[in-house]
């Protein structure tokens, strides 16, 4: 019967350590983000060491599904920030909704940048899977102008065969 109000005030006042493994982090990271102002311990005890609780716990998991979904430490704490300032509730909706547009639009344009990669890649493996291979035919400028040939060559091929191309010709100069 006493084990249940012990835990939950274990619960609500756990050292660093014993806060580090519930989250599964080290206290360095606890530390860590501390230094950086996103998480405070709820108080401290006679003997200073540091105490965490429940909000704290929340507060940590918040913290780390916010980096689950991209965000840097800094933007975290710029978040934070803004409420944390006495802001008013529409202030603050409205400073996150400035970073989540801009988030928005860094994502777009990765995701943008990601998809002309494998398009890529895609031409360069459907080239090299239908590539007949020339046998007992050494890699020389020919495969390039028969891939020219078939449409041109995608940017990864290129600059691969040029690597080729160019590793091969400087070993013949030795």
């Amino acid at each position: 019967m006493n084990s249940a109000p012990s835990k939950n005030r274990q619960a609500a006042t756990m050292k660093i350590g014993e806060f580090a493994r519930l989250l599964k982090v080290t206290p360095r990271t606890i530390r860590y983000y501390e230094s950086l102002g996103l998480i405070r311990p709820s108080r401290r005890s006679d003997g200073g060491f540091r105490l965490y609780g429940r909000e704290d716990h929340k507060l940590l998991l918040s913290i780390f599904a916010l980096k689950k979904l991209g965000f840097s430490l800094e933007e975290i704490g710029k978040l934070a920030g803004n409420g944390r300032n006495g802001q008013k509730a529409l202030q603050v909706f409205q400073a996150l909704l400035v970073e989540l547009k801009r988030w928005n639009e860094e994502i777009s344009s990765k995701i943008a940048r990601l998809s002309e990669v494998r398009d890529e890649i895609e031409k360069t493996t459907d080239l090299l899977e239908n590539c007949p291979g020339c046998d007992d035919k050494v890699f020389d400028f020919e495969c390039v102008e028969c891939w020219e040939n078939k449409g041109g060559i995608p940017l990864p091929l290129r600059v691969l065969t040029q690597f080729v191309a160019e590793g091969s010709s400087s070993g013949e100069d030795h």
